[in-house]
């Protein structure tokens, strides 16, 4: 392991699976750009989100007598792209609230629990 994947492994990933994300750089920014996560990659730092970073992809017939077709999958975004969405006032970073167990994720801009 190189001293960069290193440092992005000992980096705290603020979002969880389920949190509803808006894409603020790359293909999808803007439009429909909403979307919840799926899975996270803490390793490499990088999300997949439902309907988000839509790529095709070649697939191969899996039997005989059976064609190949061309899907629509998501793909994995990196963290940077895409900030989680308050439910009261939007797009917001993630802070923390509360002593040692009970530490609970917070919106920034209202302090509600995310």
């Amino acid at each position: 392991m190189n001293a960069n994947a290193k440092n992005a492994v000992d980096q705290k990933v603020k979002l969880a699976k389920g949190d509803l994300v808006r894409v603020i750089a790359g293909k999808d920014r803007g439009g429909k750009s909403e979307g919840r996560i799926i899975k996270i990659d803490r390793a490499r730092r990088r999300i997949m989100a439902e309907g988000l970073n839509i790529v095709k992809k070649a697939k191969k017939p899996q039997r005989e007598g059976e064609q190949g077709e061309i899907i629509e999958v998501e793909a994995y975004m990196d963290i940077s792209n895409v900030m989680i969405v308050c439910s009261g006032c939007g797009p917001t970073r993630v802070g923390y609230k509360g002593e040692g167990r009970k530490k609970e994720r917070i919106c920034r801009k209202c302090g509600k629990a995310l």
